[in-house]
């Protein structure tokens, strides 16, 4: 029997996660996203390729919250004040 979390399995979850982590932290080091990385490694992985696409929606859609909330608390301007 398996366990189901969202109708996915753990394995599947723990999966995704742990991928997600590798390519951030490899990638966060040479200051690029990881986004384009992970369409292609899901696809050869298997996956289908609207899942594929979902995954790397999504993992930009949380990396660019995360920069956004960053920028905001780190107390430089939001607008260019050099023009």
């Amino acid at each position: 029997m398996t366990m189901e979390l969202f109708g996915i399995s753990v394995a599947l979850l723990e999966t995704f996660t742990g991928f997600g982590l590798l390519i951030g932290i490899l990638f966060g080091f040479f200051g690029m996203g990881g986004s384009f990385l992970v369409t292609p490694a899901l696809l050869v992985m298997g996956y289908e390729p609207n899942v594929a696409v979902g995954s790397g929606l999504a993992f930009v859609f949380g990396t660019s919250v995360i920069a956004t909330l960053k920028h905001l608390t780190s107390g430089r301007p939001t607008t260019n004040s050099a023009c």
